[in-house]
């Protein structure tokens, strides 16, 4: 594996060398694949469109962060960034020089890469939506029109770009070796074929909690069984705070933890409001548009909302409410927006 990375290093390097020039690009394309992206953008867009695409949406950003945890634990892969320093391949005399980035300095263990996982598999749902209204209105117009194939084929065509481009991007920054985010889109692929075929729009109160506390018990299950092996989970974290460039750069809200608690608290507040607020839809598109933009922008006034870390359990609750507000309000405002008689079936 040393040999591999070492190999990869060469070719992060080179990227570094050729794109150096557009770094704030690659920076945003970085920012784009960011799993709170999944939470803040994807889920009130498509949710305020179609509660059950939206619903898929969230699955998927959340079993796919859970799963992205797990593997990370179990393979225990390092990053780039640190890794040039620690590895006994190099003397100090010819350890490769590669540069960081105010992205660069993720906290837990490099592989699979958890934005290439999250985005692959959110993405997935959302075009996979896509190409089936895609596919609907062909049927209606000329289906075997070369045109009306391609068009079908679009949502998939930018799937596969935009999880290049988000490789490419964290490759650059050197918080990923190219293995770790190819490994993230495959299992991302995976995830997204698999939450696609679940009727999540039926799914209970009760499914949608009792899956988002199987998913904190098993994260601290594993972690008491590492634990218990005498290794230590964060041993990522002293890493990172070992080999970033600037200390602020090392955020607490990238740990493994963290996300869990933005799992939780997103898939089990989303369950309560809809109980007591989900509607029966009234189709508009001046409603879903109004819909969307009034969630977008209040999911982005929460996001600006920061939490004192000199406790890091309150830390990580208030990240879970917080994300959770996030889910709420989308509910709310399309409850606001696409008012209806309550479904007596939630």
């Amino acid at each position: 594996m040393d040999r591999l990375q070492a190999i990869e290093i060469t070719h992060l390097q080179r990227l570094q060398h050729v794109f150096g020039d557009y770094s704030e690009a690659m920076l945003f394309l970085s920012h784009l694949g960011d799993p709170r992206s999944a939470f803040l953008m994807c889920v009130p867009l498509v949710y305020c469109i179609s509660r059950g695409a939206g619903l898929k949406v969230l699955w998927a950003a959340v079993m796919s962060e859970w799963l992205n945890l797990l593997l990370k634990w179990i393979l225990n892969g390092h990053r780039p960034y640190w890794w040039v320093h620690e590895s006994k391949l190099y003397e100090d005399d010819n350890r490769p020089i590669i540069k960081q980035y105010r992205l660069t300095c993720e906290t837990g263990p490099g592989v699979p890469s958890g934005h290439a996982m999250v985005a692959t598999a959110v993405w997935f749902i959302m075009m996979s939506s896509l190409a089936t209204h895609l596919a609907t209105m062909s049927k209606s117009t000329n289906p075997r029109s070369r045109l009306m194939r391609f068009i079908c084929i679009l949502p998939w065509l930018f799937l596969a770009g935009l999880a290049s481009v988000i490789c490419v991007s964290r490759v650059f920054i050197a918080t990923h070796f190219t293995h770790q985010v190819l490994l993230g889109v495959l299992v991302g692929v995976l995830v997204g074929l698999f939450i696609s075929n679940l009727q999540v729009h039926a799914f209970s109160t009760s499914t949608h909690v009792g899956f988002a506390i199987f998913v904190v018990l098993a994260t601290f299950l594993q972690y008491g069984i590492m634990a218990a092996l005498n290794f230590d989970p964060s041993w990522s974290m002293t890493l990172a705070l070992r080999w970033c460039e600037r200390r602020e750069w090392v955020h607490l809200d990238t740990t493994p933890l963290y996300c869990i608690a933005r799992d939780f608290g997103s898939l089990t507040l989303l369950a309560a409001s809809e109980r007591f607020v989900a509607t029966k839809e009234i189709a508009g598109v001046g409603r879903q548009i109004a819909a969307v933009a009034t969630s977008l922008i209040c999911a982005q006034l929460i996001e600006l909302v920061r939490f004192p870390m000199d406790n890091v359990s309150v830390f990580y609750a208030m990240g879970a409410v917080k994300y959770g507000a996030v889910v709420v309000s989308t509910v709310a405002i399309k409850r606001l927006c696409c008012y209806g008689k309550k479904n007596k079936t939630l």
